[in-house]
């Protein structure tokens, strides 16, 4: 997420394998800066200090911020802002696992997981009340995500699907927290 919306607004060519490998090197307690543990989860503002660090060891300089208490309308609006970048932050639980799709695909990419609650974070970047799958769900929330390097399609999530795992967030990375970052 952090090398596509570094790429985005610079025009720059960071790969997010190699910010991640290079984290992935640096040992306690020095990384709990950029990261929880090797290879391991991130929170929303180590993403920031790893955007804001990457930035400024290549020279780039980037504003990046924690903002919270938005609204859905709110995030909608955001999106139509130039030069600004959402990084978002999902939660769920085994019992309430959103729906992360490919372009107008309908297989779960979510996938499943070993621990009872899941987080991922991801770069917004539409809203498009029009986008369906191929079974006609309406999904109008498209992010570039980590988990395809340079792919061409977006992924979408359900308005209730990305309302429910933001408002969980919410309650445990605390009011509906966003990552702002712009240059």
């Amino acid at each position: 997420m952090i090398a596509s919306q570094l790429n985005y607004l610079f025009g720059t060519d960071f790969n997010g394998n190699k910010i991640g490998a290079s984290i992935d090197n640096q040992s306690y307690p020095g990384i709990l800066r950029w990261r929880m543990w090797p290879d391991g989860p991130v929170t929303p503002r180590q993403q920031m200090r790893i955007a804001q660090d990457v930035a400024e060891v290549s020279g780039l300089s980037i504003t990046t911020s924690i903002e919270s208490y938005f609204s859905i309308d709110d995030v909608i609006d955001l999106l139509l802002e130039p030069n600004i970048t959402i990084g978002v932050t999902i939660i769920w639980d085994s019992d309430n696992k959103p729906s992360i799709t490919i372009g107008d695909g309908t297989v779960n990419k979510l996938g499943d997981s070993e621990f009872p609650i899941g987080a991922h974070g991801m770069f917004l970047v539409a809203y498009d009340e029009t986008h369906r799958d191929t079974d006609g769900v309406v999904r109008p929330f498209g992010f570039v995500n980590s988990w395809v390097d340079g792919g061409d399609d977006l992924y979408w999530m359900t308005y209730d699907d990305f309302y429910e795992s933001w408002l969980l967030a919410s309650a445990i990375l605390g009011n509906n927290t966003l990552i702002i970052s712009t240059p």
